[in-house]
């Protein structure tokens, strides 16, 4: 199924769809939640129904006010209150949502050495007091990233 944003083409992919009831709930959920994933997302153009459902979760959180949003945000609070919090936010969120974890990549995208991205990486696993990569530790700052990603 594509579905477009002006000039740019997106596909979804959508596995095991049994019935149409699936076809259909998967076409509205493309549909109501595109532009949100888009924005979680902004350098993919290929996405699952996965990404999509996240999407959806993350724009229930947000509507759902301000007390819940915050409660989702709260792991990237004690990044923000340092003098480098939003570079290492910026970091953090390519390096999670965009490029699956990969330093290389990560360094690429933001014009900077993978070992300038490791040192923050590092800095970044130092102040939460965690390894960032190991799930399940890192969904709830997977999700806070992309909620701050949609917010800004």
């Amino acid at each position: 199924m594509g579905l477009g944003k002006s000039d740019e083409i997106f596909l979804i992919v959508c596995n095991n769809l049994m019935t149409t009831n699936d076809v259909c709930n998967a076409y509205m959920l493309a549909k109501t939640c595109l532009d949100t994933c888009h924005k979680i997302y902004p350098l993919k153009h290929i996405f699952d129904l996965h990404e999509l459902q996240f999407a959806k979760e993350c724009l229930t959180i947000l509507e759902s006010g301000g007390a819940k949003t915050s409660s989702h945000l709260k792991p990237l609070e004690h990044l923000l209150l340092q003098e480098d919090g939003q570079e290492l936010v910026e970091t953090l969120s390519v390096f999670l949502l965009d490029t699956q974890s990969n330093m290389q990549l990560t360094g690429e995208l933001l014009f900077m050495h993978k070992n300038t991205v490791n040192y923050r990486i590092n800095k970044i696993k130092q102040r939460l007091g965690h390894d960032i990569a190991k799930m399940p530790k890192s969904y709830k700052l997977y999700v806070a990233v992309a909620l701050h990603r949609l917010l800004k």
